[in-house]
């Protein structure tokens, strides 16, 4: 006799170890991008005085470039851990 339980199942059967790691896994995300855009935001003020103006807008201009790179990227970096994860 075979007993089954359903504890550890939650919406649609999946477990409920999976649904709060990826919980804890987007929280710590949106985080971690909260601090670094404050910190940004409060750096510009000593930045522009630092470097000044020129200096100031050619750096952003740099540090834009792999920004841009990480935006080609379509998610392939994520879906390809994911996978190696699911093995």
């Amino acid at each position: 006799m075979q007993k089954t339980t359903e504890q550890g199942l939650g919406f649609r059967g999946v477990n409920n170890n999976i649904i709060s790691l990826i919980a804890r896994r987007v929280s710590a995300k949106y985080l971690a991008m909260a601090v670094d855009w404050a910190i940004a935001i409060f750096m510009i003020p000593f930045n522009l005085a630092h470097l000044g103006q020129s200096a100031y807008g050619l750096w952003m201009l740099v540090a834009s470039v792999p920004v841009y790179f990480s935006l080609l990227d379509l998610g392939y970096g994520a879906a390809r851990s994911l996978a190696e994860v699911s093995r």
